[in-house]
C-alpha cells in the first residue's frame, strides 16, 4: 500500500513528524521535502529519501516546508508455479547428433545412446541374424540423403536393418531417472526404407510394384526395463496395418511418429528402449530412426 501526505508546518514540526512516523514505518517511509528558505538537510537515514527544492516566500514569522511522505508495503506471499513440476524432455540427444561410438563390428551409433540386437529369436522368416547399423549424416549418406533426412531431426538418422534377412534390434538409452506417478511420453520418429540391387549390384531403393505392402513387414514397440533387465512394461507391436495404412511412401519431410505413454510406479532408474524386427526376410528391409524422445508431464 502507498500513503503520500502533504503538510505546511515549520522545521521544528515537521522534523518532529517524520520522527514519528519513523517510528511507525521504519524503513518503509521516503521524505521530499520542499523547503521555502535555506536550511540544514535532514541527517540520512537509511530507508529515507529526501530531496529539496525552493518554494515561494512565507511570511517572515512562519519558516514553512511542505513534505511528502510515500510508505510502501511489500507482499512477501510466495508466487504460485505457472506450469506443472514435470522436467520435460529427459532423453539425452534426442536427434541423435554428435559423435559416433561403435559397439562392435558393423555396429555403431551416436553418444548416449546404445543399441542391441536379438539373434537367434525366431521369426517367420527364419532365425533372425546379426545386424548392421550406420549413422546417416551427408558426408556418409547417399541418396538416401535427400531424400529421407530433414533438417526438422538434425539431418541424421541411424540405419538398421538386414538384407534378406530377419532382424530384431532395440535402439535405447538406460539409467533415465523417473518419478512415481509421472506420465512418460515416448515418441520415436522414423522412416521405414526397402532396397534391393539393381543389374550393376548397387543398391536402389525399391518401387511399389517392387516391396508390396513392405510397411506391414516392420513391426515396432516401446518397452520400459528396470537396470537389470525386468520389463516394467511394453506397448503391443505396432505395423502398417495396425495404423491402417499400407503405402510404400511416407512424404519425405514427414516421417512416422510413434508414441506410447507410460505411467511410473515408483520412483528408480529405467531403460527405455524402442525395438525394431520385421516379420519375413524381404529385399534389403531397414530403418531410419531419425529421434526419439521422451517427455515428463
Amino acid at each position: 500500500m502507498r500513503i503520500t501526505i502533504t503538510i505546511d508546518a515549520s522545521e521544528v514540526e515537521a522534523a518532529a513528524l517524520v520522527d514519528k512516523l519513523k517510528e511507525v514505518f521504519g524503513e518503509g517511509v521516503q521524505v521530499e521535502p520542499e523547503i521555502t528558505a535555506p536550511a540544514q538537510p535532514a541527517p540520512t537515514v537509511p530507508g529515507v529519501s529526501i530531496t529539496e527544492t525552493s518554494a515561494p516566500a512565507q511570511p517572515a514569522a512562519s519558516t514553512a516546508s511542505t513534505t511528502s511522505i510515500t510508505s510502501t508495503a511489500t507482499d512477501l506471499r510466495p508466487v504460485p508455479p505457472s506450469g506443472p513440476p514435470g522436467r520435460g524432455q529427459v532423453f539425452k540427444n534426442t536427434n541423435l547428433t554428435g559423435d559416433q561410438i561403435f559397439y562392435g563390428e558393423n555396429l555403431g551409433g551416436p553418444k548416449d545412446w546404445w543399441i542391441s540386437d536379438h539373434v537367434g529369436v525366431s521369426r517367420p522368416g527364419g532365425e533372425t541374424q546379426p545386424i548392421r547399423s550406420e549413422l546417416k549424416r551427408p558426408d556418409t549418406s547417399f541418396e538416401g540423403f535427400d531424400r529421407y533426412l530433414a533438417e526438422t531431426y538434425g539431418s541424421t538418422a541411424i540405419e538398421m536393418g538386414g538384407a534378406f534377412r530377419t532382424f530384431n534390434w532395440e535402439f535405447h538409452q538406460s539409467d533415465v531417472a523417473v518419478r512415481s506417478g509421472f506420465t512418460y511420453d515416448l515418441t520415436a520418429v522414423f522412416h521405414p526404407i526397402s532396397k534391393t540391387k539393381n543389374d550393376a549390384g548397387a543398391e536402389v531403393f525399391m518401387g511399389i510394384d517392387e516391396a508390396g505392402d513392405w510397411f506391414s513387414n516392420l513391426e515396432w514397440r516401446w518397452v520400459v526395463k528396470s537396470l537389470s533387465g525386468d520389463v516394467l512394461a511394453q506397448d503391443e507391436w505396432r505395423d502398417g496395418e495396425t495404423l491402417g495404412t499400407l503405402s510404400f511412401d511416407l512424404p519425405f519431410d514427414q516421417p512416422h511418429q510413434y508414441t506410447y505413454s507410460w505411467v511410473c510406479g515408483h520412483s528408480e532408474a529405467v531403460t527405455f528402449s524402442v525395438e525394431f524386427r520385421n516379420k519375413w526376410a524381404i529385399a534389403v528391409t531397414k530403418v531410419w530412426l531419425h529421434a526419439a524422445a521422451c517427455v515428463e508431464r
